[in-house]
């Protein structure tokens, strides 16, 4: 589908971008609290009488590269994804507003090829939320497919 997983983005040079060697590291994390979570669940499950819904499969070690040529892999979209508090502090570029906010109309900016996700009040309330990103998504998504050169 042509997703990759990486490690924890450890900056980038002219048009090179570097990735820590902590995939495996991570995914085992996101793993074990998964599991954790898994325990609660089978305990409330046993409590009422209910079949446990799912199981977590077993980790995988996967090694994830640290270097990425964006002229070599033909990469000229970047969706980055960066947690649950903004933190624009990496964006070198004009596109913030006195306030820090990106200035972006349904994700887009004035820079082509640079979209934002998760912006408080992208373009309704639920926008910044996890239920709600998703809507937001699909528009820009559609807009990248739609204006692809």
């Amino acid at each position: 589908m042509g997703v990759e997983l990486v490690g924890r983005f450890a900056g980038a040079e002219e048009r090179k971008v570097h990735f820590a060697d902590d995939l495996a590291q991570s995914m085992r994390a996101g793993d074990d609290l998964s599991r954790t979570f898994m325990g609660w669940v089978g305990a409330l499950c046993e409590k009422r009488g209910l079949d446990v819904p799912w199981e977590v499969p077993a980790s995988l070690d996967i090694a994830g590269r640290t270097e990425l040529d964006l002229d070599a892999e033909g990469i000229t979209t970047v969706i980055w994804t960066a947690g649950f508090r903004p933190d624009y502090g990496w964006v070198r570029i004009p596109v913030f507003d006195e306030m820090g906010f990106p200035i972006q109309t349904d994700g887009r900016c004035a820079v082509p090829g640079l979209y934002f996700m998760g912006v408080h009040f992208q373009r309704k309330a639920q926008s910044a939320v996890l239920y709600g990103v998703g809507e937001d998504a699909e528009q820009v998504a559609n807009h990248i497919v739609e204006n692809r050169a």
